[in-house]
């Protein structure tokens, strides 16, 4: 996928998740907002020239590096810690408490939303 795809599939996970959550879905809701973050994560990528981010190790290295540049790598760490060890747990488990729930999708659209800015401050 191209920058701009990984982008725009980034905004519409996160509209569909609103729109899951409207329907009382909230496995698939937490699994659209760890889709949502993935493809910002791959995003921000395409500026580090990295391989495919798949495994965790490069997340997590996409996270320190673009973090350490914008000053937000606390912020980033915990919203990448929510919505891999919450939100996509959950899609597979439905554990989490409607209150879990609800703190968990609002770090992971905070975490979505600050990654795709900083995919955009890399491409610009």
């Amino acid at each position: 996928m191209t920058y701009q795809e990984h982008i725009e599939a980034a905004e519409i996970f996160l509209l569909a998740a609103d729109i899951l959550m409207e329907d009382g879905m909230a496995m698939i809701t937490a699994e659209a907002v760890w889709g949502a973050a993935a493809q910002a994560i791959w995003a921000a990528n395409h500026s580090l020239t990295l391989r495919h981010p798949s495994r965790s190790r490069d997340r997590d290295m996409i996270i320190s590096r673009l973090g350490d540049k914008y000053d937000l790598r606390s912020e980033l760490d915990i919203g990448l810690k929510s919505v891999t060890n919450e939100l996509h747990n959950h899609f597979y488990t439905g554990r989490l408490s409607e209150t879990d729930l609800a703190l968990h999708l609002r770090i992971g659209e905070t975490f979505v939303n600050q990654m795709l800015d900083v995919a955009r401050r890399e491409n610009a």
